[in-house]
């Protein structure tokens, strides 16, 4: 019976641990996505958006398939607060990608692009690493993405690091994601797959 209650108490223990450690992180997923607002990225980066469009020798108005080809949708450590294994920075790469992807598309509508889904041009968007950084003058992250490119069979990653000068993190990783996203955008193989070229 002792051994019993041993081996009871040794159970409520480890789970009660468990759910310890979980509490301790930093679920970043959502609260990033809220930071992904065009608006006020636009004006914190001082980015201007173009009309792609007039560029375009496509037959008909240029159009574009965004789609998110992140597969992994498990808590993902990209960080750790204060150096703490216990207290880890998560995120759910499918589920932020979801986000990224739908900034891809404002960002192409407000650059004259219109995103169908319908579109034979395919943009394939996956997260291939992110990353928390800190230092004492604040928080920062680091970015990278895959795009791929399956109808001319050709990939690319673009990455971005950036800094807030404070202590969110989930603003530097917005900010980190603004810029790798502007790098797409603003790559000339990508605009001329898009364009028709």
């Amino acid at each position: 019976m002792k051994q019993l209650n041993n081996a009871v108490f040794t159970l409520i223990s480890l789970i009660i641990f468990s759910f310890s450690l979980s509490a301790c992180a930093i679920h970043m997923t959502k609260e990033t996505g809220e930071e992904l607002n065009p608006a006020v990225l636009n004006a914190a980066f001082n980015t201007q958006s173009t009309n792609l469009s007039s560029y375009s020798k496509c037959a008909s108005q240029p159009t574009v398939r965004i789609v998110n080809a992140e597969e992994n949708n498990n808590d993902f450590v990209i960080g750790l607060i204060d150096n703490m294994e216990s207290r880890p920075y998560i995120i759910k790469p499918k589920e932020l990608n979801d986000f990224i992807v739908a900034y891809f598309k404002d960002v192409y509508s407000k650059n004259m692009i219109k995103t169908d889904d319908n579109s034979i041009k395919k943009i394939e968007i996956s997260i291939v690493k992110a990353q928390i950084l800190r230092t004492v003058f604040g928080r920062g992250a680091s970015v990278t993405l895959k795009v791929n490119l399956p109808e001319i069979k050709k990939d690319y990653e673009f990455s971005s690091e950036s800094w807030t000068g404070g202590a969110n993190p989930y603003r530097a990783l917005a900010y980190a994601i603004h810029e790798t996203v502007w790098k797409v955008i603003n790559d000339k193989s990508i605009q001329d797959y898009i364009l028709c070229k």
